[in-house]
């Protein structure tokens, strides 16, 4: 049985917990796109420097997705996840519009309600 956490002041990391958690309790796949979740735990930038470069080499770009998710039916979504404050950064702008011109399903949830809205 899948439940929702309440948070008072939820961070992006708690947004993301329960819209995956709850994703995958509806069937979905869920990828996580965000690599650089990694940094929150590297001390230095003797540490962040080299990882940020090898990510980069690997394909990740600034404003990919946080998440992609593939229902039951095979219908493909992006979701970026922002706190009520949060705000879209012009790389993440400019992958919403490409999503739009080509007809993919592109999201910014920053709250479980608004995931369960948008499905």
């Amino acid at each position: 049985m899948w439940k929702q956490r309440t948070f008072l002041k939820p961070k992006e990391k708690n947004i993301q917990k329960d819209i995956v958690e709850y994703l995958r309790f509806r069937g979905y796949y869920v990828i996580n796109c965000d690599p650089m979740f990694a940094l929150s735990y590297m001390q230095s930038d003797k540490q962040r420097l080299p990882f940020i470069s090898e990510m980069k080499r690997k394909g990740w770009t600034k404003g990919q997705p946080d998440i992609i998710a593939i229902s039951p039916t095979g219908k493909i979504l992006f979701a970026e996840l922002k706190t009520q404050t949060g705000r879209l950064s012009e790389e993440q702008k400019d992958f919403q519009k490409f999503c739009g011109l080509i007809g993919l399903n592109h999201f910014v949830w920053r709250s479980l309600d608004d995931c369960i809205n948008s499905l």
